[in-house]
């Protein structure tokens, strides 16, 4: 009799959002199938399929790591001289807003869509702002202050 069968699997993995599984879920599946646990049986306990029981198991056979490579993603748009040309071009004129800059962008060569102009401006840690101009005092506001100057500075030449 087997003394290996005999293992309990304390948490399941949920995983309800189908993503892809943590490295220390990979690790647990490992571990359970190496104390001598099927795969049908391993993803019942763990509440995942068998299948992607067997792929961590064989992709562990094969590279000695249960986790899968890394995937490239897509390719960034804008490349890096591109994006330094786009600070520059954003600190030399920062009164244009997105859309003024992104036409001088495009014209100089740039051929990118105004969203994806205006998400790398965004991982840039640019942001647009509205210019506003700050209102003068009214009259009242400044007999209040001069009232309030006025009442402190005898206060403190008394003290």
């Amino acid at each position: 009799m087997k003394a290996t069968k005999n293992y309990r699997i304390m948490n399941k993995i949920i995983n309800t959002s189908h993503n892809e599984l943590s490295p220390v879920e990979y690790g647990r599946l490992v571990g359970a199938w190496e104390w001598g646990g099927s795969f049908a049986e391993i993803g019942r306990q763990f509440g995942i399929p068998k299948e992607t029981v067997r792929d961590a198991i064989n992709r562990y056979i094969k590279t000695n790591s249960p986790l899968p490579s890394m995937r490239k993603g897509a390719q960034k748009k804008i490349s890096i001289e591109q994006e330094t040309h786009l600070r520059l071009a954003i600190r030399r004129n920062q009164v244009n807003n997105y859309t003024d800059n992104w036409k001088a962008a495009v014209t100089s060569g740039l051929e990118v869509s105004l969203a994806t102009y205006r998400k790398c401006i965004k991982e840039m840690g640019f942001q647009q702002c509205k210019i506003t101009e700050v209102p003068l005092l009214t009259d009242v506001q400044k007999k209040k202050r001069l009232f309030w100057c006025m009442r402190n500075s005898r206060d403190k030449a008394t003290n």
